[in-house]
């Protein structure tokens, strides 16, 4: 099992807004060494003028498969 905190930088392609987002994930092994699973949240904090506003955060369940 894992923790991770998030940190990212990207435009906000529909207006061309900056974006920083802050998130969390824990992750966990599922079928060692290649199946994981991963819950995720990630809020956005919109930088500069701002023509649409976008909700406040997402929450995700990531499945994947990790090859070596």
């Amino acid at each position: 099992m894992y923790g991770l905190a998030t940190l990212a930088w990207g435009v906000d392609v529909r207006e061309a807004d900056d974006l920083t987002a802050v998130g969390a994930v824990l992750g966990a092994d599922l079928a060692r060494p290649s199946l994981f699973a991963e819950l995720r949240y990630e809020g956005w904090i919109q930088n500069g003028p701002r023509y649409y506003d976008l909700p406040s955060g997402a929450l995700g369940l990531l499945l994947g498969l990790r090859i070596h």
